[in-house]
């Protein structure tokens, strides 16, 4: 499991956790300090795949995330 603050808020965070251990089944989930907000979609096959949505999702919401950090963000 690993999360990423977002860069504009300071209780707002995004949350990673493979299935199982599983790097094709990441779930992802909204935190708002530090506790389950909402899920973002149901499972990604892939590591920039379940990334990309995070980043897509919590913009609709005005949260924006470090490019640099999220790219060098390991989950699996």
């Amino acid at each position: 499991m690993k999360s990423i603050k977002c860069n504009n808020s300071n209780s707002k965070a995004v949350t990673f956790f493979p299935n199982g251990g599983r790097a094709d089944q990441i779930m992802v989930f909204a935190t708002q300090d530090g506790e389950y907000w909402f899920s973002i979609g149901k499972f990604y096959k892939s590591e920039k795949s379940a990334k990309r949505a995070a980043v897509k999702t919590m913009l609709k919401y005005g949260y924006t995330f470090d490019a640099q950090e999220m790219e060098s963000l390991t989950i699996v």
